[in-house]
């Protein structure tokens, strides 16, 4: 695993190692079901899809204990949450971004000069973003072109990829 890029900026510019990424398949979904009384069971109604949780383990390595803290601080800086999600991308999925803020405990295994701990981010919304497409037409001239969406009641439909 290579590294990630969080707000821009690069995870190997702290001196960080990328241990694993904990992505997982999907996001939780829920089942939408409305239930009749008098009835069993119910009537599938579609389903629900949760927030998202990308666990990220790494690693810090410093000269001394001091070089370590200073790169803990410096970390938590560049990690701090803002007032909304910021652009995160894994070197391994370069074409996807997903919008995340950092979440949970942030502990630190400190030994020596050396720093493991795992990254908890949220993800508000559970699909990436895909790269952006341009096609040129071979025509000259303008026109305004509006998208034409087929959608069937099962189906999520977004002007985006899934993963």
């Amino acid at each position: 695993m290579s590294g990630f890029r969080y707000n821009g900026v690069h995870s190997s510019t702290y001196g960080m190692n990328v241990l694993a990424v904990r992505r997982g398949i999907l996001p939780p979904i829920t089942a939408q079901l409305l239930e009749v009384p008098g009835r069993p069971g119910g009537y599938y109604q579609g389903r629900q899809l949760g927030t998202r949780t990308i666990a990220v383990d790494v690693q810090l390595v410093a000269r001394d204990y001091a070089d370590l803290r200073s790169k803990v601080r410096s970390i938590a800086a560049w990690l701090q949450p803002g007032t909304e999600p910021r652009d995160l991308v894994f070197d391994d999925e370069p074409g996807l971004t997903w919008r995340a803020v950092l979440s949970g405990s942030t502990d630190l295994d400190e030994i020596v000069a050396v720093g493991k701990g795992t990254l908890q981010f949220l993800c508000p919304d559970p699909v990436a973003l895909g790269d952006e497409h341009v096609l040129s037409l071979g025509a000259g001239g303008e026109a305004v072109l509006y998208t034409i969406w087929s959608v069937r009641r099962d189906t999520l439909c977004r002007n985006r990829e899934w993963w």
